[in-house]
């Protein structure tokens, strides 16, 4: 029987793409007025990255605070199926999952890539107040993860 050969979480041209994608992001908020506190110490990989989801370009804000640390992103299936840019986001690393649906096949992605020694990046919630300010990932969310 032959062993079959496992696919890398990664392509060739994964930090590069994360590096032209920040520019593009960074372009992009330019207009914004933005203060990043960026994680002092050295974040030890593999990891599991939670944040909160409110806005389109909650990616850059991320990457931009994690010194060099690019996860791997889980998003909605929906991204990686019709767009042109859908072969960008699987180069990037990222990880396509089924909305409001038990989706086996992201979970074994997931543990693959942990395995792999990689980082995941994970919006579970997206949570706006009524004052537009964000509120805290729920405890029971976070137990959840761990």
């Amino acid at each position: 029987m032959e062993k079959v050969k496992r696919k890398k979480c990664e392509s060739w041209f994964y930090r590069p793409l994360w590096h032209v994608a920040k520019l593009f992001g960074a372009f992009y908020v330019s207009k914004n007025k933005m203060v990043f506190h960026p994680y002092e110490g050295k974040i030890e990989e593999p990891a599991i990255i939670l944040g909160n989801h409110g806005s389109f370009f909650d990616w850059y804000y991320m990457i931009s605070c994690l010194n060099g640390v690019f996860p791997h992103f889980v998003m909605s299936r929906y991204y990686l199926t019709d767009h042109w840019y859908a072969k960008f986001l699987r180069a990037g690393g990222v990880i396509g999952k089924s909305v409001f649906a038990p989706d086996s096949q992201s979970a074994i992605s997931l543990v693959r890539i942990l395995k792999q020694g990689k980082s995941i990046a994970l919006f579970p919630k997206a949570r706006l107040s009524a004052s537009h300010k964000g509120e805290l990932i729920p405890q029971d969310t976070a137990a959840f993860v761990k």
